[in-house]
Parts: C-alpha cells; sequence; structure tokens
C-alpha cells in the first residue's frame, strides 16, 4: 500500500508505504483510522486475486459524517502485491547504490492491474497517475568533532 498522491492536511505524505504479509503481518502505516483499515481490507483482497487496486480517501469530515477521516486533506492509494522473486534484483541495485551514497530515484510503474515494477532512474521525475516517483537519499553519517573536555 503506497500513498501515491496527498493534497492538504493529510496524516502521511505520498510515499508513505505499509505491507501486509501472507500472514497478516503489517510493517509500517499509511496514517491509520479509517484510511488505513479500508486499504488494510483491500489489501487482503489483492494478496488473494492479485488485482491490483486504488482508492481516494475524503479527510475532510467531521466528526458526525461518514468520510475517511478529518484531517482536512485528500490522499490516493495505491494497493498492489508484490512478488518477492521479480524484486530481488531490484533490491539489490537499490541498496547497492544507497550503500555506495548515491541518490536512488524510484519509478513504480503499474503493469496491467496484477504487477508493479519499481525501478532506478537516472534522474527525478514528476509523478502521474500512471507513474509515482521518489527519491530515496542515503542514510546520512553523524560526525562529532571536537567534543572536547566533556566528550568522554
Amino acid at each position: 500500500m503506497t500513498v501515491v498522491h496527498a493534497r492538504g492536511s493529510t496524516p502521511r505524505v505520498a510515499g508513505a508505504r505499509q505491507f501486509l504479509s501472507a500472514r497478516g503481518d503489517s510493517f509500517g502505516t499509511i496514517g491509520g483510522g479509517v484510511t488505513e483499515f479500508r486499504a488494510m481490507e483491500l489489501a487482503r483482497e489483492t494478496l488473494a486475486d492479485g488485482q491490483a487496486r486504488s482508492f481516494y480517501a475524503d479527510l475532510g469530515g467531521t466528526l458526525h459524517d461518514q468520510r475517511d477521516g478529518i484531517c482536512g486533506g485528500t490522499m490516493r492509494v495505491s494497493i498492489v502485491r508484490l512478488d518477492p522473486a521479480r524484486m530481488l534484483d531490484t533490491v539489490r541495485i537499490i541498496s547497492d547504490q544507497l550503500n555506495s551514497g548515491q541518490r536512488v530515484h524510484l519509478a513504480t510503474h503499474r503493469e496491467g492491474d496484477q504487477a508493479l515494477i519499481i525501478h532506478p532512474v537516472s534522474h527525478s521525475a514528476h509523478s502521474t497517475d500512471e507513474v509515482f516517483t521518489q527519491l530515496i537519499d542515503p542514510t546520512p553519517a553523524l560526525l562529532i568533532i571536537g567534543a572536547g573536555h566533556i566528550g568522554r
């Protein structure tokens, strides 16, 4: 599950991801509440039949209506089933680039309704309804120099 578009006040920004395993384990969050509950229901369906799904969440509700939340914005969530065998080489490339200190620009494409292709690209691009782009920076190093007499 990936937040592919967020506008206004939302619990998470575009790029937030949550994973649901076939065993029912969940990792990450797309923001909680009714929106995440709905995404989890659709993710279970996607795990069962392999069909990609997406939905818009209207977070402009009040405490008394039946909308997806009360944050004030809107989110589009995309749900796909990942094939670990197809992803292994991609994960290795991404890991190698990040470990060598390079930024990784990812482009996520839908391939029909059943698959997802994530691959590094050479430059940043803008997201569209068909392609979600994301920049991942390597983990920065923190150097503390000159701690002086209190840095024992």
